[in-house]
């Protein structure tokens, strides 16, 4: 889940350096390729034989840290049901960011053999909580402004008979770190409209 910064930004010159889009091409397919050609094995049936990574002990030790943080905070009151719904599935993916992290940092590193590569290091699992901690974020924005947009509605649905400007007052009373753009779409006016009423309502 991702919840996009409402400023957009305006045109710029800047471009992407093309020897960079080139190593990144290449990055990715050299490290298909290593891994293609080292670590995929095949039965005699041609099935696909599992690898093993492992956690390093300093790995291990962060991952039940981070395991029983998630836990406390499923078990806690003062988390919502929606944002404890997701938190199980966190404890599925850290493990597998932190593998896909530490595989791209030992290739890149030039560390291929089967050893480095399959040991996953602390720094990677740090890494992993700091990615899982991000989707936390945005999903609890999602849900936040999920909870605004249905204030919202109630408000426009409770004034019937009422112009767009009385309706945005209402909403703004209830919230006042309201959503311009999403409350200017519910009342059907430009957000420069809704821009003008904060004014007159702040002086």
């Amino acid at each position: 889940l991702t919840f996009p910064e409402l400023q957009i930004d305006e045109y710029n010159d800047l471009q992407m350096e093309y020897d960079v889009i080139q190593w990144y091409n290449d990055f990715m397919t050299s490290f298909y390729d290593f891994i293609k050609s080292n670590y995929v094995m095949t039965s005699m049936d041609n099935d696909i034989l599992p690898c093993r990574a492992l956690l390093s002990e300093d790995a291990r030790t962060e991952w039940k840290r981070i395991f029983n943080e998630i836990s406390y905070t499923q078990n806690s009151d003062e988390e919502n049901e929606y944002m404890k719904s997701m938190l199980p599935k966190q404890k599925g993916y850290i493990p597998r960011f932190a593998l896909l992290i530490h595989m791209f940092n030992s290739f890149a590193n030039g560390h291929h053999d089967l050893e480095s590569m399959l040991l996953i290091s602390k720094d990677s699992m740090l890494k992993a909580e700091k990615l899982s901690k991000y989707f936390i974020a945005m999903a609890k924005k999602i849900k936040v402004n999920s909870i605004e947009m249905g204030i919202m509605k109630e408000v426009i649905n409770n004034s019937r008979g009422r112009n767009a400007k009385e309706k945005f007052l209402e909403m703004y009373q209830g919230n006042p770190k309201l959503n311009q753009g999403e409350a200017a779409e519910l009342l059907g006016v430009s957000r420069r409209t809704v821009v003008n009423w904060l004014k007159e309502l702040r002086n």
